[in-house]
């Protein structure tokens, strides 16, 4: 707007006929006016003890009573018309310029299975696809890889079923069961990792994955992602035998090839930022660390100071207290002289990570070293560091290396079909922690996968100002409309259907009960909502060596209800709580759903007229 503005103003500038004043704006938004203001006043009274308490909004899950300050409420309420999503309300209480909607990165938890289940889905869609026409014999002739549970799920039940449908597919699909034992350690994002569910009576559970959703379980979500990700991994054979190929395969040193230049890379930039900022006393410090120790002291002097004369390493040695006697001084003085031993060796001779004495060698010499520049002179010294992975007989952990990057590339895969769902970010968090929020979200990105469900799977462009117009009365005049054009189908309509099905579910029943009735329309009915939860707990930790937690600092709390109202109204409620005032919260999505509920008044005049329009067009 600002730069059309400005160049009218310079074309009346230039013709000296008209003043800036005269070059009057109007536009035509889609906002509804009385819902954004009674959704702005409600926001703004619960945000005070004695409305927040009023509208049920402290106790278990919620706020304390003497804690409510530092939480910002935001709600976002698209209504569909025609080829359009219509920006109807927009507003939060936070007194920033910042759209928490659209202008951050947040951990919104849970409501990352919603995208989950929807992958899970198309697969399904997509296996139907594929084999459905086929008759069973041929179904059952049909090798699968190992891993792939997906694609053996399928042929055993088209196998077995026949061709029903693909609705009847996917309930068969959502009926599925999964384990939601915490007591396993997944292998994933470089390491193994294990998760909880937020109520230990599912501990010992099987529950399907309809069941999974409504009650938001997280260990069966790891598990689908997990059968994502393999089915990902076995969809390219070429590829997935490389774990099978010899020693020497051109594939397998590929994939070795990235990993090493991929993990290198960040114990680079790791060790980099510790020892930029004070070359000299980092190193010093190192060395300390290795006094108690004659031949790690020597190894890792050495390699630091390889032009340091032996006056100076005896000196170093006094200083340090190091425990050598005078005699073995020049022992281990020309022992680690050098040249003598590659960065992998000098690694295992000192008890250090390679690359941390490259990089204090490196900036010793090189103070004032960019990043980058450190990374093309590592090179020869990363790849040396990596020298006992790459042996033959090292094939097992060559295989669990390789694996890390397959499942790259399967996330890459899963990159994709989020982001034709509105997934706003360029990539995933390698994890299947992923499926519980990992990655994050935005809650404008949630409410376009809201509308593509709601929608029937198509994804119709979103709009908030529907017509501009310039200067009215004078030769200047312009006006500007949108063009509505570009809606796509992204989503089969049966996966949509099957989806917004058990959003339903997860309020009839589920962790969004408490929207359950919570609009009620003329005819005493009630209008139906359908939805997803989830809360992020975003904070950094530091551990010790044997695992434990010995710092554990909230960055951030979030608590998310993406919802979709009736036929065409959906959107997004976020909290959000940042730091110093996070610490002491412990809600979860239960207040989004209590605030949902007490913003619905407001809305109710705003969907009342769409139902009755509705109604008259019938």
């Amino acid at each position: 707007i600002d730069s059309v503005r400005s160049s009218l103003a310079w074309l009346a500038g230039v013709s000296g006929l008209y003043a800036l004043d005269r070059l009057d704006l109007s536009a035509d938004t889609t906002l509804d006016g009385p819902a954004s203001e009674g959704v702005a006043r409600v926001l703004t009274s619960i945000s005070l003890p004695d409305g927040a308490a009023a509208a049920g909004m402290l106790g278990k899950s919620m706020l304390a009573a003497d804690d409510t300050s530092g939480v910002i409420y935001s709600f976002t309420l698209y209504e569909h018309k025609g080829n359009a999503n219509l920006l109807r309300v927009q507003t939060d209480n936070y007194p920033q310029p910042l759209n928490l909607n659209q202008g951050s990165k947040l951990e919104l938890g849970s409501t990352a299975k919603l995208r989950t289940l929807a992958h899970y889905l198309e697969i399904v869609s997509s296996l139907y696809d594929k084999y459905s026409r086929r008759p069973p014999d041929d179904l059952r002739a049909i090798e699968v890889a190992p891993e792939d549970a997906l694609s053996a799920w399928a042929i055993d039940y088209l196998s077995t079923n026949g061709d029903a449908g693909l609705p009847k597919m996917l309930e068969a699909a959502l009926d599925r069961k999964y384990s939601a034992s915490p007591y396993e350690g997944f292998y994933t994002g470089g390491g193994v990792h294990t998760f909880s569910n937020f109520d230990g009576s599912d501990n010992g559970r099987l529950l399907t994955v309809r069941e999974a959703l409504h009650r938001s379980v997280n260990l069966v979500f790891i598990r689908v992602m997990r059968d994502l990700v393999r089915y990902h991994i076995a969809q390219y054979p070429e590829t997935y035998a490389v774990l099978d190929a010899p020693y020497g395969d051109p594939l397998r040193k590929k994939y070795l090839d990235r990993f090493v230049d991929q993990e290198s890379r960040e114990f680079l930039s790791r060790f980099y930022r510790k020892y930029i900022t004070d070359p000299q006393g980092q190193a010093q410090a190192l060395l300390a660390g290795e006094a108690h120790r004659p031949s790690r002291f020597a190894a890792a002097y050495r390699t630091m100071k390889p032009d340091e004369s032996f006056e100076a390493f005896e000196t170093a040695t006094e200083g340090l207290d190091v425990p050598i006697k005078a005699s073995d001084l020049e022992h281990y003085y020309t022992e680690f002289a050098p040249g003598k031993f590659n960065w992998n060796d000098l690694g295992y001779l000192a008890h250090l990570h390679p690359l941390e004495l490259w990089v204090a060698r490196y900036l010793l010499d090189h103070p004032k070293a960019t990043y980058e520049e450190a990374v093309m002179d590592s090179a020869q010294a990363r790849h040396e560091s990596y020298s006992w992975l790459v042996r033959p007989h090292r094939h097992r952990e060559q295989n669990t290396r390789i694996r890390v990057i397959l499942e790259q590339e399967a996330f890459a895969e899963i990159r994709k079909a989020w982001a034709r769902l509105g997934f706003p970010f360029n990539e995933l968090v390698p994890s299947y922690a992923t499926a519980l929020g990992s990655s994050g979200d935005t809650p404008d990105a949630l409410a376009t996968l809201a509308g593509i469900v709601l929608n029937h799977g198509v994804r119709y462009p979103s709009m908030r100002i529907g017509k501009l117009h310039f200067a009215k009365d004078t030769p200047y005049e312009t006006v500007l409309e949108r063009d509505v054009t570009g809606a796509e189908r992204v989503m089969p309509v049966d996966v949509a259907a099957a989806l917004h099905e058990a959003m339903l579910g997860v309020v009839e029943h589920g962790t969004a009960f408490g929207a359950y009735h919570a609009l009620t329309l003329p005819d005493g009915s009630f209008a139906a909502i359908a939805g997803k939860t989830g809360t992020g707990d975003n904070r950094v930790e530091r551990y010790a060596p044997g695992g434990a937690v010995i710092e554990s600092k909230v960055r951030n709390r979030t608590a998310a209800f993406v919802f979709t109202i009736g036929d065409h109204f959906f959107g997004t409620l976020l909290v959000y709580t940042q730091e110093p005032y996070a610490a002491s919260k412990s809600y979860t999505s239960a207040l989004a759903v209590r605030v949902f509920r007490n913003l619905a008044p407001s809305l109710k005049p705003l969907l009342v007229s769409d139902v009755a329009v509705e109604i008259a067009r019938k």
